[in-house]
């Protein structure tokens, strides 16, 4: 063994003499070492020399730990030190070395996280560097551009001024960055102060020059010839913009007058009057540039008592104008009480003034207040516009994205599609009007249409076949799928109009009187078109009105000019359908078929003039005339007809000629009351606007047709020939003062003449010629011999009143129809539609059609258990219920299927997504709501409101019968009596007795795609088993999901992990693309050899470690929950009797792997994990009824973390729970106590025999 000896000296002197120390080391010579005996232990078997330099190693780790210097070099060092470690010293890893190895990993590991968290750090540090060093070389920029003494225009000291102003707010913006250099950055906010007070101060003086204000006023001059040079309101933008730079500019110079200090009070008072003006034409250009926008006054009441008072009230208008939200209110209202106070302060002595100060405070705060709460108003109108919009929007998106067939037409779709872009341009619009809420919800709206567009495709890839229209559900069987939307239409019937519901075997009767007087429009599609009206006709009709009125740009004069030229016809037709797209014209069809009809309708109705309005119409106003035109008041008509007419052709304004024919028309309805000549109700309004035209003409001329001429004329031969003419004309003669008899006289007279074949053509005219021999005009009357017959040919429409492509028209019948069209059946078809559209809402709110629509979880994810497990057992009972397609389609159609399990395994949610693939309504009705006392389908038999309503939606559904899934909730809530209704229902003859509007009803269901769907749970509310009626048991398929069934542990294992992907930020995207990339993850996770080569996203190595890492942790959660969920099922089928210690009621759910993964994140270790259960099971626990502790005390078994003392207390639980349970429980009385105490007592001496 070595020893040491060590000399020291004393004092600063040189001594031969030394003190010494000899000291013994643990070193050996080489010759000792070797003839030692060797050492066969762990130790020995390392060797010293690996040991000391090992140790060394762990040492010298330790103190880099230790260190305070943080660099990216030292974390490195740190995270590939020990990995080195490992590999030179393989012994690390051995148990005699108390774990060293394990946690030279876990330091390695935790400096690779520091490491990552440094990188931020260090990211964030050169960020802030970089900011600072950019406002470093701003600010040098700007002093050494500041110099006022070098400036000759005022727009110089503004620029300035603004430019530091920016800049002082943008420094002390840099104080809220990490990391940043405070020092630094005081002392350049002392820098631009000072420099601000350098051009405040040169302003001052500049100022009080006479040119300062120059440059404004040569603006001014610009903006008005820029105002009456500009042709429209684009040539405006350039100058109201400038017109707001110079308005921010006069602000700052406001603002700085109160606080600039003049040795001259009259010089200031000058420059403030010369801003006042400046202002004022500021204002008045803004006046004259906004006009109809701006209806407040150019200029505010200038003040009197100073030029202050006067800048300050331009400054109200100014600050108005720039309030353009209701948080700038806020802004301009504080700015001007901070100005308002300093002038108060100022003219405080002066109590003359005070008055006009505290006036001026109210009018302002009334203003802003009125002016705030007017753009409060119309942020919320604006707001609501947006949503009602984007609802919209969002509806018609989700049917389009059904009909994609790749990912890349959907990434297209949703990347530049106009309603996507649409969509987002709301959001952004709903955040610029700061109504963040709404627009958070359209944006979670459109990612959840997004991911359930994604969900489709895969759904269409998968499972779905034929384009969608067959789903496969397992292997065996294929299903048909519904695509109508459930929705509510109303059509006729039997004589009466119906209510439908789309898809369903729904009708109901309406019984609405008013309905019942529109019954002539039950069958009428389009306003423009009726049995008697082709819309081509109307279309043409309607342009030749709006020319007539000069409306949507058409005169008749246009018209006319466009009749010959075939290209500018076609264009104006064209143009006028376009925008009257709900009157139904079909480009190429009926514009055509409109052109077709101007064309001969035109020349006709030109040359026709009076002829035009209805026969009926033009006699009853000549006989009305003939009476009447002597009165006083209607002497006057022809003069008051000719000057409206004139005023019409002049001016294009009808009031006058209205208001006549008016007068005129209650005229002649008097005349029709007091001689009741049958006609029509529309008779007086065309006989009115008929009598104005004639009488405007000079002389007035009331013209009949020459084919009422002809009448006349072939009456008076046949009767002449007769010789009856002379008794005719006696005896309708007669009955002159009788017009109604006499007119009716006459009129069966004609009718006899036109029931002969070659005088029947002629019926429509008998009113002209009744006219002509009722005022004995039968030589005098004027006739126009223009023949009011034409045929258009080569028509392209349909409608019954055309004959091979051809129409025949007759001018007045014509334009009576199409007046007809206009003022009776159009007004009363819009009525029509707007009662049946009220009428349908108010249905679709009775029955809240909206609530039956299947609308899967956005958190849902079909996995593997899903595809391989439930999807098969589902089809096969959908094949019983509801029938499979081909030929091998059961007949006999029966069946229930029953899902059991605790909360939270997403039975509904299943469901759901079945009934929404499939197209089926999801008629859910909520167990709990019902009640145990609910023993009836009767929902007037029902307890309360919720229980009546959740009748009523199961009547409703029985009442649908047709493509209908009927899902009852949580049955362990209801009654068994309840449930036995279904019994038939279930069996053969698909039958059930139920209730709608009062009135019992038998339903048969067979033949029809109806199915019962029963969710549940084991336990009831107060935690007793729940039993199923047998014989409705026997009828059913039941599966448990909380099971798991026979060689599937590992796809149930793994539906934790895939169930809860959606929970947790870093795997969520994993939902959305393929799902084989997460199981290459899982196993990867699991410790499996994985290529990452077969990924199908390129995913980079930091994000692989990350995703790996939390599978990790996932997998460790998913392994206790799934041991709690294998617990809680063993002992939900336990029987109290059998029970050898309390039930278990801790779940171990989707739910429960849900809310825990939501928390986990890649850098948590082992112990947190178990920290993160402890907390999720502790608050679970305590929600329980009962049994807290014991439940507790079991999980700590289960995950193997009892510890001594719990293990001791759980034993005496266990041990109480079956003394207890020897004495009858804790329901039973003294006698069963004594009497289980006395069988305890035989049973105890009986084992010592």
């Amino acid at each position: 063994m070595a020893k040491w000896c060590y000399l020291k000296g004393e004092g600063e002197e040189a001594t031969r003499v030394h003190p010494m120390q000899v000291w013994q080391t643990p070193f050996y010579s080489e010759e000792f070492a070797d003839k030692q005996p060797p050492r066969n232990g762990f130790y020995g078997r390392i060797g010293n020399a690996d040991l000391v330099r090992g140790i060394s190693e762990i040492l010298h780790v330790a103190k880099e730990i230790e260190g305070s210097q943080v660099s990216i070099a030292r974390y490195e060092q740190l995270s590939q030190q020990p990995k080195s470690l490992l590999d030179l010293y393989y012994w690390f890893n051995d148990e005699h070395c108390l774990g060293i190895g394990p946690l030279l990993k876990e330091i390695a590991q935790t400096s690779e996280l520091v490491l990552d968290e440094y990188e931020k750090v260090e990211s964030i540090r050169q960020q802030s560097a970089k900011s600072m060093q950019e406002a470093i070389n701003r600010q040098k920029s700007l002093l050494s551009l500041t110099l006022p003494d070098s400036w000759t225009d005022i727009q110089q000291f503004v620029d300035s001024l603004n430019s530091l102003n920016t800049h002082h707010g943008h420094l002390i913006s840099l104080r809220e960055f990490r990391y940043m250099d405070l020092t630094q950055l005081n002392k350049m906010e002392t820098e631009i102060t000072e420099a601000q007070q350098r051009v405040s101060q040169a302003t001052a003086q500049f100022l009080a020059s006479d040119k300062a204000l120059q440059p404004f006023k040569t603006q001014l001059t610009t903006f008005e010839q820029q105002i009456e040079k500009a042709q429209n309101s684009a040539q405006l933008d350039v100058p109201m913009n400038e017109m707001a730079q110079m308005s921010e500019d006069l602000d700052m110079l406001s603002n700085l007058m109160a606080s600039l200090t003049f040795e001259d009070v009259t010089q200031q008072t000058q420059i403030i009057d010369a801003i006042s003006q400046i202002y004022a034409q500021l204002n008045q250009s803004r006046a004259r540039l906004q006009q109809k926008r701006k209806s407040q006054s150019s200029v505010e009441t200038v003040a009197q008592f100073g030029a202050q008072f006067r800048l300050f009230s331009q400054g109200i208008t100014n600050a108005l104008s720039l309030a353009t939200d209701p948080e700038r209110c806020e802004e301009q209202l504080s700015r001007l009480l901070v100005q308002l106070e300093e002038l108060e302060s100022q003219f405080s002595q002066h109590d003359e003034f005070l008055d006009d100060i505290l006036s001026k405070r109210e009018e302002l705060l009334e203003t802003f207040e009125a002016h705030k709460q007017s753009l409060l108003d119309d942020r919320q109108r604006r707001s609501q516009s947006l949503l009602t919009a984007a609802n919209r929007l969002l509806e018609n998106l989700q049917r389009r994205t059904t009909r994609l067939q790749s990912q890349d037409e959907l990434n297209a779709f949703f990347a530049s599609d106009p309603l996507a872009l649409k969509t987002r341009e709301i959001i952004e619009k709903l955040r610029e009007i700061n109504d963040n809420v709404k627009a958070d919800d359209i944006d979670a709206r459109l990612k959840s249409s997004r991911d359930q567009a994604i969900r489709i495709l895969r759904d269409k890839t998968d499972i779905f076949e034929e384009g969608g229209n067959v789903i496969k559900l397992g292997p065996r069987h294929r299903f048909s799928v519904n695509t109508q939307e459930l929705d509510l239409t109303i059509l006729p019937k039997e004589d009466k109009l119906w209510l439908y519901l789309t898809g369903t075997d729904f009708q109901e009767p309406i019984d609405h009187p008013e309905l019942e007087t529109l019954r002539p429009y039950w069958n009428a599609t389009l306003s423009s078109e009726s049995e008697t009206v082709y819309r081509a006709e109307y279309l043409a009709y309607s342009i030749i009105y709006a020319a007539s009125k000069r409306q949507d740009g058409l005169t008749l004069e246009i018209l006319k000019e466009a009749l010959s030229v075939p290209e500018k016809l076609e264009k104006l037709v064209r143009d006028f359908a376009t925008p009257r797209y709900k009157e139904g014209y079909e480009k190429g069809i009926h514009d055509h078929d409109a052109i077709a009809i101007l064309k001969k309708l035109l020349p006709v109705g030109e040359s026709a003039d009076l002829l035009r309005y209805n026969p009926t119409a033009r006699a009853i106003a000549a006989i009305f005339w003939e009476k009447v035109q002597t009165n006083e008041y209607p002497a006057l008509w022809p003069e008051r007809a000719r000057t409206a007419v004139n005023i019409q052709q002049l001016f294009h304004n009808d009031d006058a000629l209205i208001d006549l024919q008016a007068e005129i028309e209650a005229d002649i309805r008097l005349f029709l009351t007091d001689n009741p000549i049958k006609c029509g109700s529309y008779v007086p309004i065309q006989a009115a606007e008929y009598l104005s035209f004639a009488l405007a003409r000079t002389p007035i001329e009331l013209v009949y047709s020459k084919y009422a001429k002809e009448l006349v004329v072939a009456l008076q031969n046949r009767l002449e020939a007769a010789h009856m003419w002379i008794d005719f004309n006696r005896s309708q003669q007669n009955l002159a003062s009788r017009y109604a008899q006499r007119w009716a006289l006459i009129q069966n007279w004609l009718q006899g003449l036109c029931s002969q074949a070659d005088y029947a053509h002629l019926t429509p005219y008998i009113p002209g010629a009744i006219a002509i021999i009722m005022l004995d005009k039968i030589a005098s009357a004027r006739y126009s011999e223009v023949d009011l017959y034409f045929k258009v040919n080569g028509l392209l429409g349909e409608h019954p009143t055309i004959e091979n492509q051809t129409l025949s028209l007759s001018l007045d019948d014509y334009f009576s129809r199409m007046r007809g069209q206009r003022k009776t059946f159009i007004p009363a078809f819009n009525h029509y539609l707007t009662l049946r559209q009220k009428i349908v809402l108010e249905e679709r709110q009775r029955l809240k059609l909206d609530e039956f629509k299947a609308k899967p979880l956005s958190s849902f994810v079909r996995n593997k258990l899903i595809n391989d497990v439930y999807l098969p057992i589902i089809g096969d009972n959908m094949a019983k219920q509801i029938g499979a397609l081909g030929e091998g389609k059961r007949t006999d159609l029966m069946g229930l299927l029953l899902m059991i399990s605790p909360p939270g395994y997403g039975k509904t949610t299943l469901m759901e997504y079945v009934a929404d693939r499939l197209g089926l309504i999801f008629m859910k009705i909520n167990g709990p709501a019902l009640g145990h006392n609910v023993l009836s389908l009767d929902p007037e038999q029902a307890p309360n409101a919720t229980a009546k309503q959740e009748l009523e939606k199961l009547n409703l559904a029985l009442e649908m019968g047709n493509n209908v899934m009927l899902y009852v909730d949580d049955i362990q809530h209801t009654h068994p009596e309840f449930l036995q209704k279904f019994i038939s229902l279930c069996d053969g003859t698909r039958r059930i007795e139920g209730v709608w509007k009062g009135k019992t009803r038998t339903y048969d269901m067979r033949g029809k795609k109806f199915c019962v769907v029963m969710a549940g749970n084991p336990y009831t509310e107060s935690g007793e088993l729940f039993k199923i009626p047998d014989m409705l048991a026997n009828r059913a398929d039941i599966y448990n999901l909380g099971e798991v069934l026979g060689g599937m542990d590992d796809a149930f294992a793994l539906s934790y992990i895939e169930n809860s992907l959606t929970s947790n930020s870093v795997l969520a995207p994993l939902a959305l693309r393929d799902l084989n990339d997460l199981y290459l993850f899982v196993d990867k996770a699991m410790g499996k050899s994985v290529s990452t080569n077969s990924l199908s996203y390129p995913y980079s190595d930091a994000e692989i470690n990350e995703i790996v890492m939390v599978l990790k942790h996932l997998i460790t959660l998913r392994d206790v929950i799934l041991k709690v969920n294998q617990q809680y099922i063993a002992s939900a089928a336990q029987s109290d009797k059998y029970r050898t210690e309390p039930a278990f009621r801790l779940q171990g759910s989707y739910r429960n792997m849900n809310k825990l993964s939501e928390k986990v994140s890649a850098v948590m270790n082992e112990k947190e994990i178990e920290r993160l259960l402890d907390d999720h099971y502790l608050g679970e626990a305590q929600l329980l009824t009962t049994g807290a502790e014991e439940n507790l005390l079991k999980l700590a078994e289960i995950r193997g973390t009892l510890t001594e003392q719990d293990a001791i207390r759980w034993q005496q639980i266990k041990k109480d729970f079956m003394r207890n349970k020897a004495l009858g429980g804790d329901n039973a009385d003294i006698g069963d106590r004594v009497v289980s105490q006395l069988a305890n007592l035989v049973e105890s001496v009986q084992s010592l025999r």
